[in-house]
């Protein structure tokens, strides 16, 4: 069954010589569908709301794809790919933070040492020795073979190890900076954080006590 589209966790597919009503099928994790492709409604088959939805905004915009797709099924001529519903509709997001940094490649050097590039190009050698504390993290830091195996997540893009265990980017990346979006970030650590930063060091004031000097008291002689 040839995939024509994929998105959000969803897959678009066709038979070959499929001889019923034109329609296509939704596969969505366990769930799968047939919308009939002249009225966008599921004629067999169920889906969970929301990915009902997306497939409905979906065939909106592709009914003519759809169509000449199936006739070059049912002629067993390969369907031609059709756009995903992300790049049909407008991404929702901050204007002036538009992306997340992320990890490209990951490479150890020694100990608990990386060479790390991220996705904005740049490199650096980081020590992660001081992140690999706690339950999670104590093996990691005890097994350099475990170390070691430290891959690059590609769903996150950040540093993982297997096990599900990963570290967050923004920490390696800014270090004790926090990311621009979380300057103004009004939480309890931020604030704590920011108080740190921009305290000014006091000045240690050394005081010492004078001892004034008693008046000496002079003894008339007799004479």
């Amino acid at each position: 069954m040839p995939t024509i589209s994929d998105f959000y966790g969803i897959h678009i597919q066709m038979y070959f010589d499929d001889k019923h009503a034109p329609h296509f099928h939704a596969i969505y994790a366990e769930h799968h569908a047939q919308f009939d492709i002249a009225t966008g409604k599921i004629i067999s088959g169920a889906l969970p709301p929301r990915a009902y939805r997306l497939v409905r905004e979906w065939w909106k915009l592709y009914r003519a794809a759809l169509k000449a797709n199936w006739e070059r099924a049912r002629r067993r001529v390969k369907p031609s790919r059709i756009p995903g519903l992300e790049y049909a509709m407008p991404l929702v997001g901050n204007s002036k933070y538009p992306t997340l940094m992320g990890v490209q490649a990951v490479r150890v050097l020694r100990d608990h040492l990386v060479h790390v590039t991220f996705t904005d190009g740049t490199e650096r050698d980081i020590d992660l020795e001081p992140h690999l504390w706690g339950t999670v993290f104590e093996p990691i830091r005890n097994d350099p073979q475990l170390f070691a195996s430290v891959f690059v997540d590609p769903i996150g893009q950040a540093l993982a190890w297997p096990g599900d265990v990963d570290l967050d980017t923004d920490t390696l990346y800014y270090g004790d900076e926090p990311p621009p979006w979380a300057k103004n970030c009004d939480c309890a650590e931020c604030r704590a954080r920011r108080e740190r930063t921009t305290q000014p060091a006091r000045k240690s004031i050394r005081t010492r006590t004078v001892t004034q000097a008693k008046p000496s008291r002079r003894v008339a002689r007799r004479e």
